[in-house]
């Protein structure tokens, strides 16, 4: 005889490939690429995503939020290395 689960669907939706996700340290610093002096001074400037505490000793990031922060990085390289930025405009 099997238990079934009193939950329904609604209540517990599958996660979808957009659900967000933690990301630990070592993690989070392999896929932005900078060092963990750097991503602790740009949070203490307010420049990159705020890390989650979990636990006392245990602190995460929002895979969604750095990937946002990824994105607007490029957008903001994109924006810089027009032509006229490069030149200047005279």
């Amino acid at each position: 005889m099997s238990i079934i689960n009193p939950i329904t669907a609604s209540e517990n939706p599958p996660l979808s490939p957009q659900a967000d996700r933690f990301l630990r340290l070592r993690e989070m610093l392999w896929r932005v690429g900078l060092s963990r002096s750097s991503v602790y001074r740009l949070m203490k400037a307010g420049d990159f995503p705020k890390q989650i505490k979990l636990t006392k000793n245990t602190a995460v990031w929002s895979e969604n939020a750095i990937i946002a922060w990824m994105n607007q990085q490029k957008l903001h390289n994109d924006n810089d290395s027009s032509p006229m930025a490069d030149q200047g405009e005279k």
